[in-house]
């Protein structure tokens, strides 16, 4: 039997939701109803005979009370005039359904996107760091939605991520590289209209950190890390990063295949480095003990550093179904550890730049140390005519890292770590930077 009613603010309050999804018809107005899910959600509806296509139509107005009863009586009036003039009124909402059908999910438009930076002749290491921060937050955590349902609500969601891991810098490229393409999505396809991550704005300013560990910091970085339960592959990552001054995209990507049998050369292919520039690495003692470490977890892998999907590993050198390790592993350790290790906040970029900055400290010229770190000239022309790989300067460098870190780590305790000036005074005393 039709359900049909007096549409009054006080009777829809009062409609009642059954087992089953029902429609309360208004009483005068023919076609306008009210549609109950078992939920009790109600949602305006104008039910009508389309003519010229002979066939019945349903054309939502919204659901109640975010649509009021005066605007879906006001709608149903201007509809039923449509539909005497022989138009239909859910032309423009069935246009828009097809719209919305066409629009692609966050992690369709972002592999789309992918293609587009490659179709348009940008790097492979480029298009990877752009790529690698959009899907890190952006696609893990709304890589299922269709791209005009995101909300400010999503891109804000979206933005904490990074700035709840202590890495600013990481949530402002983020951000910036979800608007671009968000931008990019409004030309591609009619069914995107806005983009919420301008509503939203940026999540932090664009900057460079300054952390660096002091000496007794990094005393407590290494024993702390040595003595927590940690995955060993994700452990010796950190340290490699920390005795070699390359970068954690660098060590993770690392293979067996790019150490030099015959010299303590680990050996950077330009398509790994950051800059796309090749990069002959010196190991030094402490690189040396990570790698043979290594090889009774990883040998039969191609990867140096790889790891199981669940980081769950033993000493098994037999796999071979070995991995890149992800790029949040290391800082998503070092954030849930440090505190447990004695120091302030750090991510594993800042061991880079605590390297450089002891190295510099105690006396190493800037240059070797530059070098090590494969650092280009500023001067875009020189690099082009000099091709000298400064071998000697990296090795000096590395040789003078192992030293000093000698200096820290067999301090017995923090207190008897020595200070950058003692640091300075004994690597002089070692003579390693002469000859």
């Amino acid at each position: 039997q039709k359900r049909v009613t007096p549409f009054k603010d006080a009777t829809i309050r009062n409609l009642k939701p059954e087992s089953k999804r029902i429609v309360w018809w208004a009483e005068g107005m023919p076609g306008l109803g009210l549609r109950i899910t078992p939920k009790g959600t109600k949602t305006f509806i104008y039910y009508y005979y389309y003519q010229s296509e002979k066939r019945y139509r349903t054309k939502t107005y919204g659901k109640y009370p975010v649509v009021s009863l005066a605007d879906a009586r006001a709608r149903w009036a201007e509809d039923v005039v449509k539909l005497g003039f022989g138009e239909d009124p859910a032309s423009e909402q069935i246009e828009a359904n097809k719209q919305d059908r066409d629009v692609p999910s966050v992690k369709s438009l972002v592999d789309e996107y992918e293609e587009h930076l490659r179709i348009a002749g940008r790097k492979e290491q480029y298009i990877k760091s752009i790529i690698g921060y959009l899907r890190r937050d952006f696609v893990r955590l709304k890589g299922h939605k269709r791209v005009n349902k995101l909300t400010q609500a999503d891109i804000r969601e979206v933005n904490n991520e990074p700035l709840s891991r202590g890495s600013p810098g990481a949530a402002f490229e983020a951000w910036t590289h979800i608007r671009r393409v968000l931008n990019l999505s409004i030309k591609w396809y009619d069914g995107i209209k806005e983009n919420p991550a301008i509503a939203v704005g940026r999540p932090a300013k664009k900057g460079t950190r300054t952390r660096v560990l002091s000496p007794v910091e990094i005393w407590r970085f290494w024993h702390g890390i040595n003595n927590t339960e940690i995955n060993p592959i994700i452990r010796a990552a950190l340290k490699m990063m920390f005795v070699t001054l390359q970068r954690g995209s660098e060590v993770r990507q690392a293979e067996w295949c790019h150490l030099l049998e015959n010299e303590p050369i680990w050996e950077v292919p330009d398509e790994n480095a950051k800059n796309e520039i090749f990069h002959r690495v010196p190991l030094n003692r402490y690189a040396l003990e990570l790698i043979n470490e290594m090889g009774s977890y990883t040998r039969a892998s191609p990867y140096i550093f790889g790891i199981s999907p669940f980081h769950k590993q033993k000493a098994t050198p037999d796999r071979v179904d070995l991995n890149v390790m992800n790029h949040g592993a290391l800082s998503e350790n070092v954030i849930a550890n440090y505190g447990d290790w004695g120091t302030a906040h750090f991510t594993p970029h800042d061991l880079r730049r605590t390297a450089t900055t002891t190295l510099t400290g105690v006396g190493v010229p800037r240059f070797f140390v530059k070098m090590l770190l494969n650092h280009v000239d500023d001067d875009g022309a020189t690099p082009i005519y000099d091709r000298y790989t400064y071998d000697y300067e990296k090795k000096k460098a590395a040789e003078a890292w192992a030293f000093t870190l000698d200096q820290i780590l067999s301090a017995k305790t923090a207190q008897e770590v020595p200070a950058i000036i003692d640091l300075r005074i004994r690597l002089r005393k070692s003579k390693i930077m002469q000859g």
